[in-house]
C-alpha cells in the first residue's frame, strides 16, 4: 500500500533557481539603504571570531548537520553530533530509519541529538499517513530525539595540557517547530499568531546549544525572493538567553555561520531588515534608514577599538549555524560540515 502523501513531498525536481538569492542590481533598486545597511552589518560581522572554548585544552567539539534530504556524507570526528532536521525527502518512516542507522554509525561521539524538519511528516502525528505507514516504528539507536525536550549532555573529554579527564554536562534544546508558509502538510507547523505560545520564555536560560529546524528571522534566513523566512519569536528568544550555539537549518543557500555579539548595532541591522524591500529611492529619504547605517558603522568602529585594546575578552556571544548540506536542488551535499568547538 503506497503512503498518502501530498504532492509537494513527491519525488520530483524543483526548478534549481530556488536557492538563488536576488541579486544586488535588483536589491538595490527597491531598497537601497537597506541594502547598504544589510551589507556593510555583514562585512563587518565577517570579521567577528568564534568565542574561544570554555575550557581551550578540553573543548567540546559539536558537529553539525541539517537537511540531507535521505543522503549521507562522511561525518567529521567529535563529541557531540546534531542533527537539525529535513532527515528525509518523502518523510517516509522507511528514509528516517535509513538516516538513523548512518548516524548511529558514526563513531566516537559522547551524545548525538535529532530534531525534525518540515520534510519529516512521519514523526508529527498530525499529518495523515496510511494505515501501513502508521503502524511502523523507529528505532533511534544511540541518538536521542528531542521535541520541545532540554536534556542533560555528559561529556567528557582529556585535557591535553595535564592529560586529565574533564567533565562538561551541556544544557541542549530541540524544537522542531516552523512558521507555517500557508502549506498545511509542512510537519511541526505553527501559524504566526501562535509564535509566543511556541516560543516566549520555552527557553530555559541556561541552555547552551539550542537546536531548531528554522533560523531565526534575519539571520541566514533568505531564499528565493525579497523576504526573510526566519522566525520572529525565535529571534525574540536568542536575544533573551543568548545560548553558546545555535544549530538551524531549512534555507539551503544560507549555510555558514554568523557570530552575534547582541549590541546596539545588531539591533539597528534588524531595524533595517525590517523595513522590508519596498520604498526604492525613497528611502534615501528616510531619516531612521541613516541612522540605523550610521548605528551599524558606529558600533563596528567601537568594537573595532575593543579588539584592539583588548577590551573585548570576555564578551558573551552567540554562535549560529546554518548547517544545511544541500545548496540547491541538484540532490548533492555540496555545503561543507560546520564544526564548532565550544
Amino acid at each position: 500500500m503506497q503512503r498518502c502523501c501530498p504532492l509537494r513531498f513527491q519525488e520530483k525536481k524543483t526548478p534549481k533557481a530556488f536557492a538563488r538569492q536576488p541579486t544586488f542590481a535588483q536589491e538595490f533598486r527597491v531598497s537601497p539603504l537597506k541594502l547598504l545597511t544589510r551589507l556593510l552589518w555583514h562585512f563587518f560581522n565577517s570579521f567577528e571570531q568564534i568565542p574561544p572554548p570554555q575550557n581551550p585544552n578540553a573543548p567540546v567539539r559539536v558537529v553539525c548537520l541539517s537537511d540531507t534530504h535521505s543522503r549521507v556524507a562522511p561525518v567529521p570526528v567529535g563529541d557531540v553530533l546534531i542533527h537539525a532536521g529535513n532527515l528525509t525527502r518523502s518523510g517516509t518512516v522507511a528514509e528516517l530509519q535509513d538516516q538513523v542507522n548512518w548516524l548511529s554509525w558514526t563513531p566516537g561521539f559522547a551524545a548525538k541529538f535529532v530534531i525534525a524538519g518540515n520534510y519529516d511528516t512521519w514523526l508529527d502525528g498530525s499529518i495523515p499517513h496510511s494505515w501501513d505507514q502508521r503502524q511502523k516504528t523507529l528505532d533511534w539507536k544511540n541518538l536521542k530525539y528531542l521535541l520541545d525536550d532540554h536534556v542533560r549532555a555528559p561529556i567528557r573529554t582529556r585535557d591535553k595540557a595535564t592529560g586529565e579527564v574533564v567533565k562538561r554536562d551541556l544544557l541542549v534544546l530541540g524544537k522542531p517547530w516552523m512558521l507555517d508558509d500557508g502549506n498545511r502538510n509542512l510537519a511541526f507547523s505553527y501559524e504566526s499568531h501562535q509564535k509566543d505560545v511556541v516560543w516566549e520564555r520555552n527557553v530555559s536560560d541556561d541552555t547552551e546549544i539550542l537546536i531548531t529546524h528554522s533560523p531565526p528571522l534575519y539571520y541566514r534566513d533568505i531564499g528565493w525572493g525579497f523576504s526573510h523566512t526566519g522566525s520572529g519569536g525565535l529571534r525574540n528568544e536568542l536575544w533573551r538567553v543568548r545560548p553558546k550555539l545555535h544549530v538551524f537549518g531549512h534555507i539551503h543557500n544560507c549555510g555558514g555561520i554568523t557570530v552575534l555579539r547582541w549590541d546596539a548595532g545588531q539591533m539597528a541591522y534588524e531595524r533595517a531588515c525590517q523595513r522590508g524591500s519596498l520604498g526604492g529611492f525613497n528611502q534615501l529619504f528616510s531619516f531612521a534608514a541613516w541612522r540605523d547605517l550610521l548605528v551599524v558603522i558606529v558600533f563596528a568602529v567601537w568594537v573595532l577599538i575593543k579588539v584592539l585594546c583588548g577590551w573585548d575578552k570576555g564578551a558573551r556571544k552567540t554562535v549560529l549555524v546554518n548547517a544545511a548540506l544541500i545548496f540547491n536542488s541538484e540532490g548533492k551535499l555540496d555545503s561543507p560540515i560546520q564544526v564548532i568547538d565550544i
